[in-house]
């Protein structure tokens, strides 16, 4: 099986253009000019969700809730998007301080079972649910022990389930940080590494051998600490520093080749569209940018 490639919508200055559940909608129509046929967009807790869909606080189970929403109906429905990874995030998970109680544990069971038995319905799409870069977040690495646990909740109702199009999966962004070694025992069906902040400051080295092998190694150690199989690794983020288009397509070409020959499961690129740091696949106007243009010719595998 071949390394799938797909684009995440995620934004932070989107009120100046849209607001409310026209986001989503908008994100459709990007991405079908692109031709994504997977696509990565944020679905939870208002607080890290750029959607504001404004489901009230309290609302349970908050996740099944905002899936059954018009505008999420539509997006899951959309023929031409066969896999969706939601970047998820329930209210009590999202408790700052990490303190959960078995009341908070047994919420997040139920907030995933719950989603998981509703996507089931959408039988012909996949779904992978997976929290953003989990050691990016200082309440996870401090309280490393209570994050095992709250993450365990979540992978066991994903698969209590038992729905057979829905995934779990945790991602990470450092591998000498404190979730990655935990993997294992958590046990979701992906692991993501978010290899955005490691290969920025290395996509203007002159030599490209020295990325190439700098990311092979990278690879390796999570292959060999996780003891993960390629075929359920994905790259939850790759992106480019503003700069020259060469830069960016030989940064995304090398990245992609090297997840190719190693037969990860996905790479996803890093933004659909522009948020203020040169990275979007469209500019704010909603104009395809060249890299845009480069990720969906990759995409299509004319490359």
């Amino acid at each position: 099986m071949s390394t799938e490639k797909g684009i995440y919508a995620w934004v932070h200055n989107w009120d100046s253009m849209l607001t409310g559940w026209r986001r989503l909608q908008y994100v459709q129509e990007l991405a079908g000019r692109l031709k994504m046929e997977v696509l990565r967009t944020p679905m939870g807790y208002a607080a890290v969700d750029p959607f504001d869909n404004l489901l009230p606080p309290g609302t349970s189970p908050y996740l099944e809730s905002m899936a059954m929403q018009p505008d999420y109906h539509d997006l899951f429905a959309n023929p031409r998007i066969h896999t969706h990874i939601l970047t998820t995030y329930t209210e009590q998970a999202y408790n700052e301080s990490g303190d959960w109680s078995d009341i908070d544990l047994d919420l997040e069971y139920r907030e995933y079972k719950a989603l998981a038995s509703l996507l089931r319905h959408y039988a012909h799409k996949r779904f992978i649910l997976l929290p953003w870069e989990t050691d990016n977040e200082p309440v996870n690495t401090a309280n490393i022990g209570d994050f095992v646990e709250m993450t365990m909740q979540r992978v066991r109702g994903i698969q209590d389930a038992g729905a057979s199009n829905v995934f779990s999966g945790v991602e990470f962004a450092h591998t000498s940080g404190l979730v990655m070694p935990r993997l294992a025992e958590i046990a979701p069906d992906f692991i993501s590494y978010s290899a955005w902040e490691f290969t920025a400051p290395l996509v203007s080295d002159p030599d490209p051998g020295h990325l190439e092998t700098a990311f092979h190694s990278k690879l390796f150690t999570i292959q060999d600490v996780t003891k993960y199989p390629t075929n359920r690794i994905m790259i939850g983020e790759i992106g480019y520093p503003p700069g020259a288009a060469l830069e960016a397509s030989r940064w995304v070409d090398m990245v992609t080749r090297v997840a190719e020959d190693k037969a990860l499961s996905i790479v996803v690129y890093w933004n659909l569209l522009e948020d203020g740091n040169g990275y979007g696949a469209f500019d704010g106007a909603g104009a395809v940018r060249s890299i845009g243009r480069y990720w969906s010719i990759f995409n299509r595998g004319v490359l």
